[in-house]
């Protein structure tokens, strides 16, 4: 805006993304975790085995790392977290077809 209060706006366009690339469906629980952390995988694209789990600090430190062997609608149970002290962190998840997701998680 100027000082007339007037301005302009520009176009404003929708994208999709990649329509081609796959997308796993991940489901992370419980959120808010004492023990065990589960992972649940969807559907996986032919040649999808593995992922690289990290979990991070809420200062992006990285705070362990996990690479596993996955399948189609597997619940992956990570048993380190009880060694995380209490706050919130970050779990990113990187499959090999390239996908990579981020979700917030609380260790109690």
């Amino acid at each position: 805006m100027d000082d007339q209060c007037t301005g302009t706006y520009s176009t404003v366009r929708a994208v999709d993304g990649d329509k081609d690339r796959a997308h796993t469906e991940i489901l992370v629980f419980p959120k808010a975790v004492d023990h065990q952390l589960n992972i649940r995988f969807g559907a996986l694209t032919e040649g999808t085995t593995s992922a690289t789990i990290q979990i991070f600090n809420g200062n992006g430190q990285l705070m362990t790392q996990f690479d596993a062997g996955i399948q189609a609608y597997e619940v992956l149970a990570l048993q380190g977290v009880h060694q995380l002290r209490p706050g919130m962190y970050f779990l990113s998840i990187a499959i090999d077809n390239g996908q990579r997701e981020v979700q917030k998680n609380i260790k109690r």
